[in-house]
């Protein structure tokens, strides 16, 4: 659909000027995607999916994993 791939331009470019990122967990299939910003943040090579769980978890600062497994944790409990 063309309005959805502008509006996903829209994004993207809101991301890149603000030096913010998305990423996506699918619980059903576990792939993790990340948008080309959360790449450029991190300063990792661009891929079609996000790194593996233990290289993405050792982006975050370790006094702020706790929150991060907790609110995962919620996000499976519905």
């Amino acid at each position: 659909d063309d309005r959805a791939a502008r509006l996903l331009a829209l994004v993207d470019a809101a991301e890149q000027m603000a030096h913010v990122g998305r990423w996506r967990n699918d619980l059903m299939t576990g792939e993790v995607l990340w948008s080309d910003e959360v790449f450029r943040i991190c300063g990792l090579p661009m891929a079609p999916l996000a790194p593996p769980a233990e290289v993405t978890i050792g982006i975050f600062y370790p006094e702020d994993r706790d929150a991060l497994f907790s609110a995962f944790e919620r996000c499976c409990a519905d």
